[in-house]
Parts: structure tokens; C-alpha cells; sequence
């Protein structure tokens, strides 16, 4: 036992080969031919049991004492010795024609009783034959088979050692233009870009990287007129390379300095036009950066935010943005504060207060004024979410809602509240009745917690929040309508008035719509505590905007099942970033990811109660469902050596704990009693 204790340590041992280039690879060929010998061997095991029954039937005819003697001694053995080694080319003619009758014995009632006895074989003519054949099948035939197939990994690994070449050619070529090849920066592929040597692959790698072989290269075969390259960029993997000012010669173009200089990115601000270049590799969130460090300030503003036609992640290209043969693309920016929400257009002094009036016609008024400029901006648009979006960035005002970026912070004005887990309603209440402007975001603190909050706290808030409203302020008659309570103290302390405020800031900062209030709102009656309700929905301008001229608006209060979080809808919005292939690390990550997605399936399927996939979506991002207008940063999943689960839900990150040697039912245990716990820290 000890010595296959050490044949198995030593073995182990050959995974520190992985560290390198050379042998690293080898054993991984290793392990993939493993995979080829596996099936190679079922299928040799059938036909040495096949020829091996042959055999013995014919060379020892009318044995029956299988099973006779001690587990080395069965027949067995003899069964599958000799075509077994017949694959290695072991013959052994004299026993297969019967005629090696030496030490063994024809007596059978030696042979029949006495285990350590060798019986000696008949002579039958048939059986050379077949050993021949076999020999023909197992030994040139399959053993060739799988060396062969040995073979084509060995070419697959090397061919990985070569550049992919590959040359994006133009649609047609009716003119017998004359075409030129270019490199991934838009130059001549005459030289190097250095302009050191004369162009070529090995050279070009060399010059991005000496160190680091790159398995795929793109170049371009282009016409000397074509005016801008529009395909996709070359590979992900490829550093930026800063040209500066080198020599070499570049393609005759339309226009040869936006050719040299990349894509050109126009930002439309009010009447003005800002120009920038940046490199055919760049992306989105190349130009926040841009963005940020650029000149264009005012004071304590700057130009942050991207419009464009549809939504623009920061890991975007740009290159798929470009239409055409235009290496433009046109972008509008709004002059916001410091990574602050919208303010173009609106009115800085156009604070909207409480001031424990809540029949305040000036506040109303001034409800009603950023309604119509948000409408104004809306124009025909009709979609709910881009009512909501272009409403919100209207409505807001102060700091932003969320962080953009994990390592940055967010600074400006804010609406600071206070708040314990055991009453959050009622403490807001309290709370809203100080607040000196409604159009800054709430800022939470959880009693007794340690969290700052940058848009986690604030979502966890508002769901805790909107749940408790549903409890005290709604019942469901046993007609399964929605109704409100009606009470006189409720009334006399504005809880109406208070509630539908808050429904109306969650709708507006990132926290749920509430699916009971469209029907709540359909059953709605001319009462003093419905009309002090709907004073609190409008004191935002939520109620003008669904029940004027954007009714679609409605449809985010509504039920729909693309809202119920399933296994897939889960594992698809934790994107989960893994290490290095072939380390040891990555293998246990996928290990555990593994896990992780067995655990959510046992939540799906109830056998954890009283866990919910809502319960984990909620521990990573602070909402148990995708909010309306998304996530700002896309949530995301890492690893690591902790005990329990952790997330970071202002940034919507989750710390997944490595399963180590950990039981599986010890491992989901942890994953209960962190999910069932959503304190932010707790102060000691």
C-alpha cells in the first residue's frame, strides 16, 4: 500500500510540469490522449473476451472448474492472457497449437481437483487461425488506430504554436484594383511598425511582444482607396501599441490622417462639437475615461454621460458602433455634475420640498414643470423603460444613483436617512418629513450597520420598505383584488400621503415597482384616503405621467413572468470570472461553480426553504429582482478562500467561497446562513 502511495504521489508530482511552456503542454497532450486510450480499451475489451472464450472452449474443451482455487488461481486469467498480449505482439505459438506439453498434466482428475496444476491445451487447427486474425484486427488494425489518433493531438498542440493568419477581404473587385495588406493599426505591412526590418509574421509577433507568442494575428487586404477599416478588431489578447511618431509608410487614402489616427468620436454637446481619435481597439469605456480627464469643465462639471441609440457598456467595442465605410461616430454627451445624473436643460434651483405640507401647490407646480420637460424629451417615445429613463434623468438631481466603476467613488448632494431593518417604513416617514430637496437620491443607514451607501443599501431599503406598505396599507379581498385600508390613524399621520411618495422615489432611484399598484389603482375610490395616496405618487409626477400621455408607463406595475428570477436568468446575470486555464486553481473554481449552480437548482426546486433564488440575487445586488432600467455595473461572481459568502451589492459583486474539502451538505449549509442574512456589517 505504501509503495502505490508513492506511485500515486509521484504521479501528482506532474502537475507542477504545467508551470511550463514546453512540458506544461506536453502533459496536457497526455491527458488528452488518456481520453483517447479509454475508448480504445472498451472496445479491446470485448474482443479479448471474445477470442479469449474461443481459445479456451477449443484448447481446453469440457473445463468447468472456473472459479476453483484462490483469486490468482481462476480461469479467468487464462481466459484473457493470451490476447491480451497478443496486442503487444506476444504470440506464443507452442501453446496455441498445442503442442507445449511441458509441466502440465492431461489427467483430469488432477487438473479438475488440484488448482496449482497446469492443464495441458488440445491440439485444434482453428485456433492459430483465429490468433492470426486477431492479430491482424487488435494489433495492426486497432493499436494503429489509436496512435493515429495520439498523432493528431500532437499536431493540434503544435499547430497552437503557429499564428492564425487571417486576411479580411473586400466584397468585390470589379475594377482590378490593386490591393495592399495592412496590419491591425492600419499601416502598410511593408515594414515592421518600427520600421526596424522588412515586414513578416514571426517579426510582427516579435514586435508586439517577445515574450508572449500570440496564436492569432489579423491583417487586412485592402484597396488603396477603401477609406476606413470596418471589420472587428483583432484579438482581445493583443497590447495597445503606442506608435508615437514613427516613419513608416501608410496607406494612400481618402483621408490619410483619420486613417493613421483611428476612429474619429464626435461629441455633440449643446451647439458645440468636440473631436477626438481613438485607436481602432478602443472601447466604450475608453471615452468615460476620456471624459473624465478631458478639459471641458465648468466649475465642478464635466461632460460624463454617453447617449447614443442603444445602451453603451463600458466593455463595448467601438469598431462594431461604426456604419458604413465611416470611421465616425457621432456620440451625445449632457453636462452633469462630477458622475451626476442629468441637469441639462433643468433648473438647479428647482428644489422639491415637503416642508409638512403635502397640499402644497408649489411644490406641485414644480412637479408638474419637470414632468413636461421630461415629456418634452420623450416626444413620441411611448416605451415604458425609455419613459422611466428619460423621466428619471429629468427628476434627479445631485449625486448619482450608483458607482460606474468598481475603483471609483461618487460624490454630491444627498437626501440622508436613517433607518432600522425592523421598521423601515415607519422610520422613513419620519425621516422624508426634514428632507430639504425630494430630487436627491436617499441616502440610507441602516441602524447599527456599517455600510456606506453607493446603491445597495438604498435598493435593500426600498424593498423592505414597499413589503411592509403591502402589509399595513393593502389587503386582498377574497376576490383576489387589491384594496387600500382604510384608517383613520394612517390618515391623521399622512401614511398615505408618505407611502406613495416612497413608491414614487423607488420607481425613480433603482428600486422595485411595486405589482400591486396598478390593480390597487384600477379599485381605487373618491375617498380622502385614496386622494391623500395619490398626492404622495404625484409629489414626484408619477400619477401625470401614467394616467397623461405616457400610459404604457402602467406596464412596469404588472406582473409578467420575464420578472421571476429563474436558475438560468441567475446564472446568465452573475457573470463569473474564472483564473488561468489548466491551473490548479481554475480547476477548483469550476469545482465549486459547480456546486454553486447544483445549490441553486436544490433553491429553485424548494428543498432549501426558506432560501429563494430572489434571497440570492438580493444578497449580491440589494434587489431580488433586475431592476427595470438594469444593473449599473452587471453583477458579477469571484472566488474566494472565506468561509461564508460575501458580497459587495454596490458594486453587485459576490465573494463565492471555495469548496476546498468542504462536505457538500456543510457547503450549502454556509450558503443558507449567508443568504438568509442580509446585514451590511454589523457595529460591534
Amino acid at each position: 500500500m505504501f509503495a502505490l502511495s508513492l506511485l500515486c504521489l509521484y504521479l501528482r508530482f506532474l502537475g507542477v510540469f504545467l508551470i511550463r511552456k514546453t512540458t506544461g503542454v506536453l502533459i496536457i497532450m497526455i491527458i488528452n490522449m488518456l481520453k483517447d486510450l479509454v475508448q480504445f480499451i472498451l472496445i479491446a475489451i470485448v474482443v479479448i473476451f471474445g477470442v479469449g472464450i474461443y481459445y479456451h472452449a477449443n484448447l481446453y474443451p469440457d473445463h468447468h472448474s472456473m472459479w476453483y482455487g484462490n483469486l490468482s488461481r481462476w480461469r479467468l486469467w487464462t481466459i484473457i492472457f493470451h490476447p491480451y498480449w497478443e496486442l503487444y505482439g506476444e504470440l506464443d505459438l507452442d501453446t496455441l497449437d498445442g503442442s507445449d506439453q511441458r509441466n502440465c498434466t492431461k489427467d483430469s482428475t488432477i487438473w479438475s481437483t488440484d488448482a496449482y496444476t497446469k492443464r495441458c491445451p488440445e491440439e485444434d487447427w482453428t485456433v492459430p487461425v483465429i490468433a492470426g486474425l486477431h492479430m491482424l484486427f487488435a494489433n495492426l488494425l486497432l493499436v494503429n488506430l489509436v496512435i493515429a489518433k495520439f498523432r493528431t493531438h500532437h499536431i493540434l498542440i503544435k499547430d497552437y504554436e503557429k499564428p492564425d493568419i487571417e486576411l479580411l477581404l473586400p466584397l468585390s473587385n470589379e475594377d482590378d484594383e490593386q490591393f495592399t495588406l495592412v496590419d491591425l493599426h492600419g499601416r502598410l505591412a511593408t515594414t515592421l511598425p518600427d520600421s526596424s526590418e522588412k515586414f513578416s509574421i514571426d517579426g510582427y509577433r516579435n514586435f508586439l511582444d517577445p515574450k508572449m507568442k500570440y496564436d492569432r494575428l489579423r491583417l487586412y487586404l485592402c484597396t488603396r482607396e477603401i477609406e476606413i477599416l470596418t471589420s472587428a478588431s483583432s484579438d482581445d489578447s493583443l497590447p495597445d501599441i503606442d506608435l508615437g511618431s514613427t516613419s513608416s509608410s501608410s496607406i494612400t487614402t481618402k483621408d490619410e490622417s483619420n486613417m493613421s489616427k483611428g476612429i474619429e468620436v464626435r461629441f455633440e454637446w449643446n451647439v458645440h462639437i468636440i473631436r477626438h481619435f481613438f485607436p481602432f481597439e478602443s472601447r466604450v469605456q475608453n471615452l468615460i475615461d476620456y471624459l473624465h480627464e478631458s478639459p471641458l469643465r465648468e466649475g465642478n462639471k464635466m461632460l460624463t454621460r454617453i447617449n447614443a441609440d442603444k445602451f453603451l457598456n463600458p466593455d463595448d467595442r467601438l469598431q462594431p458602433l461604426l456604419s458604413g465605410n465611416s470611421n465616425i461616430i457621432e456620440i451625445a454627451v449632457e453636462k452633469l455634475e462630477i458622475g451626476g445624473n442629468s441637469n441639462d436643460n433643468n433648473d438647479e434651483q428647482l428644489e422639491l420640498t415637503i416642508d409638512g405640507d403635502i397640499e402644497s401647490k408649489k411644490s406641485d407646480e414644480k412637479a408638474d414643470k419637470l414632468v413636461k420637460m421630461a415629456l418634452g424629451k420623450l416626444g413620441d417615445t411611448t416605451e415604458a423603460v425609455a419613459v422611466l429613463n428619460q423621466f428619471t434623468r429629468v427628476f434627479l438631481a445631485g449625486r448619482p444613483l450608483d458607482v460606474q466603476r468598481e475603483d471609483e467613488t461618487i460624490e454630491g448632494d444627498t437626501s440622508p436617512i436613517y433607518v432600522s431593518r425592523e421598521s423601515c417604513l415607519r422610520d422613513s416617514i419620519e425621516e422624508l418629513c426634514h428632507q430639504k430637496n425630494l430630487r436627491f437620491p436617499l441616502e440610507v443607514t441602516f441602524l447599527g450597520e456599517l455600510a456606506q451607501d453607493l446603491g445597495g443599501p438604498r435598493r435593500e431599503f426600498f424593498e423592505k420598505a414597499l413589503i411592509e406598505m403591502k402589509e399595513e396599507l393593502f389587503y386582498t379581498t377574497p376576490n383576489s383584488e387589491i384594496r387600500l385600508v382604510e384608517n383613520i390613524e394612517f390618515l391623521a399621520t399622512k401614511m398615505y400621503f408618505y407611502s406613495g411618495l416612497l413608491i414614487g422615489l423607488s420607481v425613480l432611484e433603482g428600486g422595485p415597482c411595486p405589482e400591486f399598484l396598478d390593480q390597487a389603482l384600477n379599485h381605487s375610490e373618491n375617498s380622502e384616503y385614496w386622494d391623500q395616496f395619490r398626492r404622495g405618487l404625484n409629489r414626484v409626477g408619477l400619477l401625470t405621467v401614467t394616467a397623461g400621455k405616457k400610459p404604457s408607463l402602467k406596464f412596469i406595475f404588472r406582473s409578467s413572468p420575464s420578472k421571476t428570477v429563474t436558475v438560468n436568468k441567475l446564472l446568465n446575470l452573475l457573470t463569473c470570472k474564472f483564473s488561468v486555464v489548466g491551473s490548479n486553481l481554475r480547476r477548483e473554481e469550476e469545482k465549486t461553480y459547480k456546486k454553486f449552480v447544483k445549490y441553486c437548482r436544490e433553491v429553485f426546486a424548494g428543498r432549501r426553504p426558506p432560501i429563494n433564488l430572489g434571497n440570492i440575487l438580493s444578497f449580491c445586488t440589494s434587489s431580488s429582482t433586475e431592476p427595470i432600467l438594469g444593473f449599473t455595473i452587471p453583477p458579477s461572481m469571484e472566488f474566494t478562500t472565506a468561509d461564508f459568502a460575501t458580497a459587495s451589492t454596490c458594486i453587485n459583486k459576490l465573494n463565492l467561497p471555495l469548496i476546498g474539502n468542504k462536505e457538500e451538505e456543510d457547503y450549502f449549509s454556509n450558503f443558507d446562513l449567508a443568504f438568509a442574512n442580509s446585514f451590511f456589517g454589523l457595529e460591534l
